[in-house]
């Protein structure tokens, strides 16, 4: 955390979003059937046996369509979700609809029944491709795609301006800072001008009222 001229305190991020989300959360709900299907793996002697490879796809696809669905079903009525980084959500949607099909055609057409190292190999490199790709999105350096932590970190730095001249900002102001950063027809001098303008007459007319 950092601390500002003004007393308030300010978290500050060592990881990036995306990256935690592929990598460290990730690994840490699905360690649980990767061990226990590389312990069978060995205990078979490079055998695949029949609870490793079930409980790796098992696990896949309740994660697919259950926990999408109850995400969807616990949404109060009258409210909706939007997904903050659309670019993102391709690529990692793409690459999970090509996991599956890499799946069907090692073991069902190239060769069946077998994986190779080649085969292994391969399938382990897709993973950096993934988290390199999504970051890449993330940080708006793939062609046709804006940065969302470049949006995010503008309008931080209009809420601290905000903060250190002892104004409170609230969830809704700062996504009218947001929607400010969005409109790229004007200068960003003139987006911040514009933004911290904005929030104070609002809370002007809030007291007038």
């Amino acid at each position: 955390p950092t601390k500002l001229s003004c007393g308030h305190t300010v978290a500050v991020k060592v990881w990036n979003d995306t990256v935690a989300n592929l990598t460290l959360m990730a690994l840490g709900s699905s360690a649980p059937e990767i061990m226990l299907s590389v312990v069978e793996l060995f205990g078979k002697k490079m055998y695949a046996g029949d609870l490793g490879p079930s409980t790796i796809v098992g696990s896949a696809a309740f994660n697919l369509l259950v926990i999408i669905a109850v995400c969807v079903v616990v949404i109060p009525d009258g409210e909706k979700r939007s997904i903050k980084q659309p670019s993102v959500f391709l690529i990692t949607a793409a690459f999970s609809l090509f996991a599956y099909l890499w799946l069907v055609l090692i073991l069902s057409l190239i060769t069946p029944d077998v994986v190779t190292p080649v085969e292994g190999v391969l399938t382990f490199l897709f993973f950096p491709i993934l988290v390199v790709l999504a970051f890449l999105a993330d940080i708006g350096k793939l062609p046709g795609m804006r940065s969302n932590q470049e949006e995010d970190t503008k309008a931080t730095l209009v809420r601290d301006e905000l903060l250190e001249e002892g104004h409170e900002v609230t969830i809704g102001e700062l996504k009218l800072l947001n929607q400010i950063a969005d409109d790229e027809s004007k200068s960003w001098a003139q987006r911040r001008a514009q933004a911290t303008f904005g929030v104070k007459r609002g809370r002007n007319s809030q007291q007038v009222e």
